[in-house]
């Protein structure tokens, strides 16, 4: 940590001085971490330096690191803002593979224009594929969104919590749809 502090602030002495293009020639040479990356893509940005924030963040947010579905997110939100839409469109995906949100996935689909039904299919495979922890709200939202009730139903299947608001959320919508799934699952839960 204390590395990543000096070097970090190493580049910020750079940068203070108007010392940009060398701050950013440093930074692409010996950003190890994403952390590093996004420092410096802040303080870019602070000091007015949006191209260049941004140039630092497409080198830095393939590193790795604790910080990179903020990371992410924040590239994203700087690129839509500097409207490039192909580092918006990447960074929202990235965020979405480390941590998938119905937020996210939304943003996803506006930047994705003609590509968003590949991308969505690879999406929907990323809920799949994940491991529940934690992203179950993201999966009942977006399996919902999309009309993908047998996939809402497994997510909040193994759910035995009498009260879960995610699995009332999922009977309330597929009630017509499977009315004895319904019946069954309220049952045991009464």
């Amino acid at each position: 940590m204390l590395v990543i502090c000096r070097f970090q602030e190493f580049l910020k002495q750079l940068a203070a001085l108007g010392r940009v293009e060398e701050a950013m020639s440093a930074a692409k040479i010996l950003m190890e971490r994403a952390e590093e990356g996004f420092g410096l893509a802040k303080i870019l940005r602070e000091d007015g330096y949006l191209v260049e924030a941004l140039e630092i963040c497409i080198a830095g947010i393939n590193l790795t690191g604790n910080c990179l579905y903020e990371f992410a997110t924040w590239t994203s939100d700087l690129a839509q803002r500097l409207e490039d839409n192909a580092t918006a469109l990447t960074a929202s995906i990235i965020a979405f593979k480390i941590r998938p949100s119905f937020r996210d996935y939304g943003k996803i689909q506006d930047y994705a224009g003609e590509t968003w039904l590949t991308l969505k299919q690879d999406l929907l495979q990323t809920l799949r594929d994940q491991p529940d922890w934690g992203i179950q709200e993201a999966q009942v939202d977006i399996f919902l969104h999309e009309g993908l009730i047998d996939d809402a139903i497994k997510t909040v299947e193994r759910d035995t919590y009498y009260d879960s608001k995610l699995v009332h959320r999922v009977m309330d919508v597929v009630v017509s749809h499977r009315p004895d799934w319904v019946i069954d699952n309220a049952r045991r839960r009464a």
